[in-house]
């Protein structure tokens, strides 16, 4: 990829993974658990060999830094495992103040989640909505 691409990447990334103020749902159905742990964006319209973006997701928060650890963003998240496809409910704070409602699936050592923008409504397919996919790195 050429260089040119480097900041459109981490913009992206940047913007996908600015996340916070979520509250956490009662229903005994919600479960941070599936997306424990880090996950290396494996997009091929996202990957740049120079640069490494890694989301850690812990049970409330997610952190977005490149491969030196150097963290872009902090946030929170909610999901719904109730629904399918399940829900992901991010609250952008570090660059902007605005819900983004997605969807996303867990399989395996795979993430794939798809979420609006501009406060367009929730994703209804994977096709609907900006989409990535990750790998796990890490449980």
């Amino acid at each position: 990829m050429t260089p040119t691409y480097r900041p459109i990447i981490i913009a992206m990334s940047m913007t996908l993974a600015c996340f916070a103020g979520c509250s956490r749902s009662s229903s005994s159905h919600v479960s941070q658990a599936p997306l424990v742990g880090s996950w290396q964006i494996d997009d091929p319209r996202l990957v740049d060999a120079d640069i490494r973006i890694i989301w850690t997701f812990d049970g409330s928060s997610i952190a977005v830094s490149d491969g030196a650890g150097e963290i872009f963003s902090q946030s929170s998240y909610t999901i719904d495992e109730a629904v399918v496809p399940h829900h992901i409910t991010m609250q952008i704070s570090d660059i902007a103040n605005e819900t983004r409602p997605g969807i996303y699936a867990v399989a395996r050592d795979k993430l794939e989640l798809s979420f609006s923008v501009d406060g367009s409504p929730r994703p209804k397919s994977f096709e609907d909505g900006e989409s990535m996919v990750l790998k796990r790195v890490s449980p």
